[in-house]
């Protein structure tokens, strides 16, 4: 309305007669900064929405994804960019970097990009506080613990939110897939040994998973009888890291030479940055399907 008002005026009085007055002044650079400042505000809001960025058919199946996961009703900026002004802006200047390529058709092969835990934890979203707190069924019959998997592991490496919670699943938003679970816990340990063990998913009653039948181990462990005395070859590869995949976005022989400083890897890949896991290790694969038995 002010801005109305404003231009009401100026027509009224014409522009040589308003250049003449201290308000005419004032309202000359006024104005223009105020519809300036009501087309940025309107053009954040515009381009802060899901369907905006769904513009651009590349991410499409993005925002499809994103349409049926547990975030719909939370807009793409939220998740996207820190909390606080100065990372929201800069956030939006690389999204207009962003359409500019595309505009271009300089497209990328593959998409990255970041999700910060400070966003995640963020209050009124996941705060610290409250995942300590929930437990929560990852399947039918294997708890997790949200606690456990927020501190330092195995003397190496912090996972983030976006370490398990991450777009490997095709078409499905922030999902958590099983094989990112079985890096962590089989690479490099002897099965049913420390992060390896089975009952720290399976539990004691250890229910076979779409069997007719349903068999309560809690005696078997009771009597101290290994899983693997019984269940054999349920997991399958070693998760290896191959020097050749390094390749793929690093050239500088300073940075190859360190190829076998895990933790130095792990802090730079996993917990400073968001890197899948298999960009680097072969997958693991954990249990056969039926779970069959094996006797000697």
């Amino acid at each position: 309305m002010l801005v109305i008002r404003s231009w009401r005026t100026v027509m009224k009085m014409g522009w040589k007669n308003l250049i003449k007055t201290k308000k005419g002044r004032a309202l000359i650079i006024i104005g223009p900064l105020i519809i300036i400042l009501v087309i940025v505000f309107v053009g954040l809001e515009v381009t802060s929405s899901p369907k905006f960025c769904s513009t651009c058919h590349n991410m499409k199946p993005y925002y499809e994804s994103w349409k049926t996961s547990s975030h719909n009703e939370v807009n793409c900026i939220k998740c996207h960019a820190e909390p606080g002004i100065i990372p929201y802006l800069k956030t939006k200047a690389n999204g207009l970097v962003e359409v500019a390529i595309y505009i271009s058709g300089n497209l990328p092969t593959r998409y990255d990009t970041e999700v910060s835990d400070k966003t995640c934890l963020r209050g009124g979203c996941h705060t610290q506080a409250k995942l300590k707190q929930e437990k929560v069924d990852f399947k039918k019959g294997i708890p997790f613990e949200h606690e456990t998997h927020l501190q330092t592991l195995r003397g190496e490496f912090r996972l983030r939110c976006t370490s398990c919670h991450s777009q490997i699943v095709q078409t499905e938003h922030m999902s958590v897939a099983e094989s990112t679970c079985f890096t962590c816990h089989f690479r490099g340990q002897e099965p049913n040994e420390k992060t390896a063990e089975c009952i720290l998913c399976h539990g004691a009653l250890g229910e076979i998973p779409e069997a007719e039948a349903k068999f309560n181990h809690q005696a078997i462990l009771q009597m101290g009888v290994d899983c693997l005395s019984c269940h054999k070859g349920v997991v399958e590869g070693e998760g290896e890291v191959q020097r050749e995949r390094c390749l793929l976005c690093h050239s500088e022989s300073s940075r190859l030479e360190r190829f076998k400083e895990s933790p130095l890897l792990h802090l730079k890949h996993v917990s400073e940055h968001k890197v899948e896991c298999f960009q680097c290790h072969d997958q693991i694969k954990h249990g056969v399907e039926g779970w069959p038995l094996s006797f000697p």
